[in-house]
């Protein structure tokens, strides 16, 4: 049997909803009026009209402290960036809640537009409509969808795939990803643009075991499941896949040793990996997950040690979305670096790394590596 490889990918680029969750302006239930921010760019072009009394269970849900506003109609806003200030004050606004963002932001993201039914309104171009999500609208703050160029991205690497004849028994018809949307949306677009229009059957196992490293997050993403993904969105997602890390146990206590050490019996991403390739038979086991998932196998499978959380933080940041990692394994059963069978994309913004010279370096030499930047 030929050796096997496993193609690591990242996600494509998403929507950052950051800023547009954490600069809610809400409905008013005692005026009946919307808030926005003064000095809202002119582009929008919104003309004060009339309230239409929405009723309060079709605005998105809030909590208390959401409504602690002052009595009168101007207030100081208490996430400023730098410390500054801006009032805001009530405006008539007809079936739209807007959230901003900041203004040295909005020409990176963009404005983010919400009708009343909580529906995503996607302003500029790039950002796309929000889809169905059964735990709120909320929670793509940290479970994000791809943005349009994203998808157009993922579909490219598929169609390359396809260009190069790249069988589906490569594979077979199988491909494992993160639990993250952003994860399970861009295998979808891959395999869009792999089958064109073929009716192919093949199958997106989503593995919680390849979840990324909670280490910015205050709480653990609330995950869609898979059973919802199978029902109400156009994903090729195996809902009766049996997982090999249990999605419950994701925890954001868990310590950076325990998501990759390949020395710790207890370490996340090791055993699902292992796991995974105990049985596997085909020649490409394709993953797609986080740039943390890159570094944590590769280092994981060559047995390295792990590194240091802000070694890690540092590292992650460079790679770049969609960008990719392929690993061989030798007669030994030991796995080393390889090319890629895809193409680095020259997109601005997307640059790939040229090498992945840097995975090979330990803690002390990632340090004086930073050093010198």
């Amino acid at each position: 049997m030929s050796s096997r490889k496993i193609l690591l990918l990242r996600h494509s680029d998403s929507v950052d909803m950051t800023f547009g969750i954490n600069w809610l302006n809400f409905y008013d239930p005692v005026t009946g009026l919307l808030k926005v921010p003064q000095g809202t760019p002119a582009q929008f072009d919104y003309i004060p009209v009339p309230d239409v009394n929405l009723p309060p269970e079709n605005l998105p849900s809030v909590g208390k402290d959401d409504f602690n506003f002052a009595e009168n109609d101007r207030r100081q806003h208490p996430t400023e960036p730098n410390g500054t200030e801006t009032s805001v004050s009530f405006v008539y606004v007809p079936s739209i809640v807007f959230r901003s963002v900041p203004s040295e932001m909005a020409s990176i993201n963009g404005p983010l537009q919400f009708d009343y039914s909580n529906c995503h309104c996607p302003f500029p171009a790039n950002v796309t409509y929000a889809p169905y999500r059964p735990d709120g609208f909320d929670a793509w703050a940290s479970d994000p969808f791809l943005t349009e160029s994203g998808r157009i991205m993922a579909v490219a690497v598929g169609q390359y795939l396809r260009k190069i004849k790249f069988g589906l028994e490569q594979f077979g018809r199988r491909i494992y990803v993160s639990p993250s949307y952003a994860s399970i949306e861009t295998a979808s677009c891959i395999l869009d643009g792999l089958l064109g229009t073929s009716r192919e059957e093949v199958e997106i196992c989503i593995e919680p075991g390849l979840a990324l490293y909670p280490h910015r997050f205050r709480a653990v993403p609330s995950y869609i499941e898979s059973s919802e993904l199978a029902l109400h969105h156009p994903f090729r997602v195996n809902s009766r896949y049996k997982t090999v890390f249990d999605k419950a146990k994701l925890s954001i206590k868990e310590e950076i040793n325990a998501y990759y050490d390949s020395n710790s019996l207890s370490s996340r991403n090791r055993e699902t990996v292992r796991h995974l390739l105990k049985s596997y038979r085909f020649p490409f086991l394709i993953i797609v997950a986080h740039a943390g998932t890159l570094e944590a196998v590769c280092r994981t499978l060559r047995g390295m040690k792990p590194l240091d959380e802000q070694n890690y933080c540092r590292c992650i940041e460079g790679i770049p979305f969609l960008a990719d990692a392929c690993l061989s394994e030798e007669p030994n059963g030991a796995w080393k670096l390889t090319d890629s069978p895809l193409l680095r994309f020259s997109q601005v913004g997307n640059q790939k790394q040229e090498d992945w010279s840097w995975l090979n370096l330990d803690d002390a030499q990632l340090k004086i590596k930073f050093r010198k930047k």
